[in-house]
């Protein structure tokens, strides 16, 4: 399946792979979206531009709004999500935390994939259903 490319959000690169506490993903908006918008799936390589879906291994931002010029940091480790305006400039970064207890890029095989969410279907829950007949 080939599907259209992401311009809106950038992955700058992973850094510090395999590094506890420090490996992390850096990407940066190239105009103002909703970041809720994005989530990270990981993925082994394949040919150039290519990668295969890794089971249960997904990440999604959160809710919020970012604009060019804003960094966005997503360490792999557990953390408290921040925000801070760069010194001397109208941009910010924000560090959020996948929250997994090991590195995940070690393996140079292991690649971040990005994606937009354009739809959705969320199934209803047939518990609370009977309940309100």
């Amino acid at each position: 399946m080939t599907l259209p490319a992401i311009f809106e959000l950038t992955l700058v690169g992973v850094y510090e792979r395999g590094v506890p506490n420090r490996e992390r993903l850096v990407f940066q908006p190239t105009q103002t979206i909703d970041i809720g918008q994005f989530g990270i799936l990981l993925g082994v390589t394949g040919s150039p531009g290519m990668a295969f879906p890794i089971r249960d291994n997904f990440f999604w931002f959160g809710n919020g709004v970012v604009s060019s010029g804003d960094w966005v940091l997503v360490y792999t480790c557990a953390g408290k999500p921040t925000g801070s305006i760069i010194p001397n400039t109208n941009s910010k970064v924000y560090t959020v935390f996948w929250g997994r207890p090991t590195v995940i890029f070690s393996d140079p095989s292991i690649v971040p994939v990005l994606f937009r969410m354009d739809a959705v279907s969320v199934g209803e829950n047939q518990l609370l259903l009977s309940s309100q007949k």
